[in-house]
C-alpha cells in the first residue's frame, strides 16, 4: 500500500448552495495518497491555516506541492471518497473510477445547482439549474 497522508480540507458539496441561509462550513479530515496524483511526487508538508468565510471561522491545512501542481479542496475530497470505497472492497483501487455512475445518471446534471464538481476539470465551474455555465 502506498504512503498516505491525513489532512483537514474544506468539502464545499457538503455546504448548503451559496445564497441559501448562513454560512456553514463544513471541514473533513481525511486520508489521500502522499504523493501527488498528477506527478507522483511527494506531496507537500500540510501546516494548519485559519479561515474566515463571512463571519464563520474554521481551520484547515493547506500545503504547496514541490512539483508545483496546485490540490484543490474538490479534488482531495472525491480522492478522499475514492480511496475509502477502494479500502472497503467495492472498487479495485487500480481501477476506483470515481467518476463511474449508474447510466440513468449520466445526463452530467450537477449534484445541485450552483457548483458543478467535475473531477476531470481542472477546475470546477459555476453552472445554473438548467447546468448551463454561467
Amino acid at each position: 500500500m502506498s504512503e498516505t497522508m491525513t489532512v483537514t480540507v474544506r468539502d464545499r458539496s457538503a455546504e448548503a448552495p451559496w445564497g441559501v441561509g448562513l454560512t456553514s462550513p463544513v471541514t473533513r479530515q481525511v486520508t489521500i495518497s502522499a504523493n501527488c496524483p498528477r506527478c507522483g511526487q511527494r506531496r507537500g508538508e500540510p501546516r494548519g491555516l485559519n479561515q474566515v468565510d463571512d463571519g464563520a471561522h474554521y481551520w484547515v491545512q493547506v500545503w504547496i506541492n514541490p512539483c508545483g501542481h496546485v490540490d484543490m479542496y474538490a479534488d482531495v475530497v472525491v480522492e478522499a471518497a475514492a480511496r475509502l470505497e477502494a479500502a472497503s472492497g467495492a472498487l479495485d483501487p487500480v481501477d476506483a473510477d470515481v467518476d463511474e455512475t449508474p447510466d440513468e445518471y449520466d445526463d452530467d446534471v450537477p449534484v445541485r445547482p450552483g457548483l458543478d464538481l467535475d473531477p476531470d476539470d481542472a477546475h470546477d465551474r459555476v453552472v445554473d439549474a438548467s447546468n448551463e455555465v454561467v
